[in-house]
């Protein structure tokens, strides 16, 4: 048992000699790794650097000293001077001081050494002069200045304009600068000036005496549509004459003709004579270009065309190019202008134009005054005022009355007889009846229409009637005026003029005729007429001249008809 005990205390201190000599190496393993140095890395190789030294100079090259900070542009922010950066490296650096103008320079880091800013005064020492053209007694205002150095001309002289008539100048104090005066009718003179102190310097121009090369251009108005007729002036009114004139621009001189620069009218004699038909010879410089010229012309004519009244004022333009290469004879036309739209009172009535009453469009106006609603202006007319035609018939009866009332056999009574429409009827803006009526005070229902009956010669198949003309209540003779329309008259060329009974118009029955109205009494001297407003250019040509040539503003036609 004891053996067997040893055997097995053998077996065990085996074991631990193998288990023993185990932790002891791993022992010594363990040991030697913590005894190992830790690496320490190397010292880094040391950057190269490079120092630049600002400084900074004004525009005469002299240092700057004092005053002066330097900045990152990138950063704002401001740097220690001198810098001090990596070589290579670049910076954009920016140099301000009070009274100069900030640089921004890019410094390169490429070796050491200096960086110089030139910086600009912000406001340097400025001299202003007012410079003076005259004639060597009083300042010429028109007079042009030009900077005179040959470096700054230009081909047509106006970049380097310096200003017209009096002219202040701001330079640089110290600095000269040779100024140009050129005046029309004077040498031109170059003069030095130099910005030393404020103040003035008189250019004094020399009048020039030599005689310009010119051409002579020799114009004969022609004022297209009509005939000058001053030379008869028997027909003309004074107001008409007097407002004459011929108005002739070339280039930038103007000539002015008219009947008051003469006292003789039967012969006109002025320099230059402008008149239509007559040729007028106008000395002018001569250039290299064509030149502009206007013809304006208010005047009378002497065959106006077939709607103008020869007695108004009239205008007419034109415009055209004259060569100054050389003499040149040319016949200006001038194209007349409607009355309508030629700024001028052709009639002297105190309108014209748009508040002219006949400056009307006679087809969509439904008013003659100017400046209503109604009122259609028409600038194209050629006759400022409207013209009247009133045709009267005086009526005297001897065997009864003519009147109405609503009785059979009294509704309805011819007045005047089929008889042929006049054009201006055709064409009216405004028309009218006039006539009187005989009304009982103590009778009532004394109304009545006038009818129009219109239309070819023998079949005036076209009626038209008026309003009712109502009763008043009144006692005795009483004046009517009744509104008419030129559209009863439209359908042809002939027509009558009836009276009917209210009662008849409105077809109401017949009455005891205690409501009867008289028009024309017997053996009474009584009228009837018909008046009409027109636009006398709204006439057919044929005739038209006529009728206007009676008169100038109404047309009266009277017929006795005696019953």
């Amino acid at each position: 048992m004891e053996d067997t005990k040893n055997e097995e205390r053998l077996e065990v201190n085996w074991l631990r000699w193998p288990l023993a000599i185990f932790f002891l190496l791993l022992a010594i393993v363990i040991g030697n790794i913590g005894c190992q140095e830790t690496p320490v890395d190397p010292d880094p190789p040391k950057t190269e650097t490079v120092i630049k030294t600002l400084t900074a100079v004004d525009s005469d090259n002299e240092a700057v000293t004092t005053g002066v900070a330097y900045y990152n542009n990138d950063t704002n922010q401001q740097l220690e001077n001198p810098v001090e950066r990596e070589k290579g490296s670049e910076l954009d650096v920016r140099a301000e001081k009070d009274g100069y103008n900030p640089q921004v320079q890019t410094v390169t880091f490429d070796s050491d050494g200096e960086v110089v800013f030139t910086l600009t005064e912000d406001n340097p020492d400025n001299v202003t002069k007012t410079i003076i053209p005259t004639d060597g007694e009083n300042i010429l205002p028109d007079a042009r200045l030009y900077d005179d150095d040959t470096n700054n001309q230009h081909d047509d002289d106006t970049n380097n304009q310096l200003g017209t008539g009096e002219t202040e100048l701001t330079r640089k104090k110290g600095t000269e600068l040779a100024v140009r005066a050129e005046a029309d009718g004077y040498q031109p003179k170059v003069q030095t000036v130099t910005f030393d102190t404020d103040g003035e310097v008189e250019i004094a121009l020399s009048e020039d005496t030599s005689e310009p090369e010119t051409v002579s251009i020799s114009i004969t108005p022609d004022i297209v549509g009509y005939t000058d007729r001053l030379a008869n002036t028997n027909s003309f009114p004074r107001a008409a004459l007097d407002n004459t004139v011929y108005t002739l621009t070339i280039g930038d001189s103007t000539w002015t003709d008219s009947i008051d620069m003469h006292d003789n009218l039967a012969d006109y004699v002025s320099s230059p004579f402008i008149r239509e038909g007559s040729e007028t010879v106008i000395k002018y410089p001569t250039g290299s270009e064509a030149v502009n010229a206007s013809l304006h012309i208010v005047y009378v004519p002497k065959e106006g065309h077939e709607y103008s009244d020869n007695h108004y004022l009239n205008v007419a333009e034109g415009t055209m190019e004259i060569p100054l290469d050389g003499d040149s004879d040319v016949t200006f036309p001038a194209e007349h202008i409607p009355a309508c739209s030629d700024g001028v009172d052709n009639t002297f009535s105190g309108t014209m134009d748009e508040n002219a009453p006949g400056c009307q469009d006679t087809w969509t106006s439904t008013s003659t005054e100017p400046g209503t609603d109604g009122f259609v202006y028409e600038p194209e007319d050629d006759v400022e005022l409207l013209h009247g035609l009133m045709e009267t018939y005086g009526i005297y009866t001897e065997e009864k009355d003519y009147f109405v009332s609503g009785k059979d056999g009294e509704r309805e009574i011819e007045l005047l007889d089929s008889r042929t429409i006049g054009s201006h009827y055709k064409i009216a803006v405004s028309m009218e009846t006039n006539f009187t009526k005989l009304v009982e005070g103590n009778q009532t229902g004394e109304e009545f229409a006038i009818q129009i009956h219109n239309g070819p010669e023998g079949n005036l198949h076209t009626v038209s009637t008026t309003e009712i003309i109502p009763d008043e209540g009144n006692d005795g003779w009483t004046e009517v005026t009744v509104p008419l329309s030129r559209e009863y008259f439209n359908n042809g060329d002939s027509y009558e003029v009836h009276a009917v009974h209210a009662t008849k118009v409105r077809g109401e029955p017949s009455t005891d005729g205690d409501d009867d109205v008289v028009i024309w009494q017997k053996e009474r001297d009584d009228y009837f007429t018909i008046r009409a407003i027109y636009e006398p250019e709204e006439l057919p040509e044929e005739g038209a001249q006529k009728q206007l040539n009676e008169s100038d503003i109404e047309i009266t036609d009277t017929e006795v008809d005696w019953r």
